[in-house]
């Protein structure tokens, strides 16, 4: 009874939210009208309401369901959404049917969650930069650069990281262009202290260039700092060259 009740007081939630957005209503105040509307009808009309046939109401309730489900939206975004999207519709709309709203919404932020992070490894990688590309000039063979793209997290650190671990013999510097890294959580951290421990063992230098300011800090926080001949931060591809060069000096 108490479950019966609770998704009933949701959909009558429902249907007084579509009904204000359907009449222009932006504002907070919208709903709290809506209310005093409502009420002054029920204390006004009760007498006269009473006689309203329940067929009537029926009807009533079943253009209003109509209204809210926007079928010509659903079917397009059927369409033309990417197919992920389109199993989270489906799944959400066949729970919200046969089970609950609440389960529903809850399922569907739950896969949508998982898809984000899925998306977001995807479009993380790192690239070897050729040691001929133009728009680094020409690298001794004893250094090499590293790109990396997007953000890094738990998801995404091994995975981006693992082919900076692997040392070539006359490698003695490294260099990790993150200008285009936009996060840094804990286990991209712990990934690049153990790269840094690694290349420290083989005596690889090691320069990270035009990190943001408050990732460079989390490192240092995590004990990734300045150290000469070892480890240094540069804010150009130049400098992170120059300090490369003066650290195999």
């Amino acid at each position: 009874m108490h479950h019966y009740l609770v998704g009933y007081q949701q959909r009558r939630a429902i249907a007084r939210t579509t009904a204000n957005i359907k009449s222009g209503g932006s504002l907070p105040l919208a709903s709290f009208v809506h209310g005093l509307f409502i009420l002054a009808s029920i204390l006004a009309l009760t007498p006269l309401l009473a006689y309203i046939p329940m067929a009537s109401m029926a009807a009533l309730l079943l253009v209003v369901a109509w209204n809210m489900s926007e079928a010509k939206h659903f079917i397009r975004t059927i369409k033309v959404a990417p197919r992920d999207d389109v199993i989270v519709l489906i799944i959400c709309f066949l729970l919200t049917v046969l089970f609950d709203m609440t389960i529903a919404v809850a399922v569907g932020i739950g896969l949508a969650t998982v898809l984000f992070i899925r998306k977001s490894i995807n479009l993380t990688d790192t690239a070897r930069i050729d040691k001929s590309h133009e728009a680094y000039g020409e690298l001794s063979d004893d250094m090499v650069i590293y790109d990396i793209n997007g953000s890094l997290f738990f998801g995404s650190a091994q995975k981006a990281l693992q082919s900076i671990s692997i040392v070539t013999p006359n490698l003695r510097a490294v260099i990790l262009d993150m200008t285009e890294v936009n996060m840094l959580d804990m286990s991209a951290i712990m990934a690049l202290e153990s790269i840094k421990d690694n290349l420290a063992k083989q005596k690889v230098a090691l320069v990270i260039n035009n990190l943001q300011p408050r990732m460079v800090l989390k490192l240092r926080r995590a004990g990734i700092r300045f150290k000469p001949g070892k480890m240094r931060f540069s804010r150009t591809l130049e400098d992170a060259i120059a300090c490369a060069n003066d650290m195999l000096d």
